[in-house]
């Protein structure tokens, strides 16, 4: 098969028609990889067989299940379980992330972006703003809202917010106090 014909292929597996990847999801393929129940008839002209472009298609879904259910490379020696609360509950560590991303900064992602990644709202980031950050708590507000929205939200799962916008100083400060 020739380089041309296997990029066409792949590029209409890309479509979500055939195959999705949702955290694991492979409800459209059946046990032995291939496609369920084609709905075109270009899907009825493919083979049964599964193509080298599904073969791909479900090695990159794997490979993502994998990563995804051995958490984010960010969390090395911090476990799972430890609750975000814990964070809140020391004034030393909860002071010196507040610091870093308290801080107003055109280059730097701050207390906002964190905010966001954890769905809160403009208006209610506009609030808390105003309310607290004169205060030097917008930090804290946030990570507030966050552990008492849901309170099984983990060290971890802050960690990999903080790597997604790209705070790997933040990153490093919480992973220095939990191996001390």
């Amino acid at each position: 098969m020739a380089d041309s014909e296997l990029t066409s292929e792949a590029e209409d597996m890309s479509d979500s028609e055939y195959m999705t990847c949702d955290e694991g999801n492979r409800d459209s393929m059946d046990q032995q990889g291939r496609t369920q129940a084609p709905t075109t008839a270009q899907d009825q002209a493919r083979p049964e067989s599964p193509s080298l472009a599904q073969d791909l298609a479900t090695a990159q879904c794997t490979a993502a299940s994998a990563v995804s259910d051995q958490g984010a490379p960010t969390g090395d020696g911090i476990e799972d379980t430890t609750p975000l609360e814990n964070i809140l509950d020391n004034e030393d560590l909860l002071s010196k992330i507040a610091v870093m991303l308290d801080q107003d900064s055109n280059s730097r992602k701050n207390w906002k972006a964190i905010a966001t990644k954890y769905g809160i709202g403009y208006n209610e980031r506009k609030n808390i703003e105003y309310v607290n950050c004169q205060n030097g708590r917008c930090t804290e507000v946030v990570l507030g809202k966050v552990v008492s929205s849901n309170p099984d939200i983990t060290v971890r799962d802050f960690l990999v917010k903080l790597e997604e916008i790209g705070r790997n100083d933040v990153i490093d400060v919480v992973k220095k106090f939990y191996h001390e």
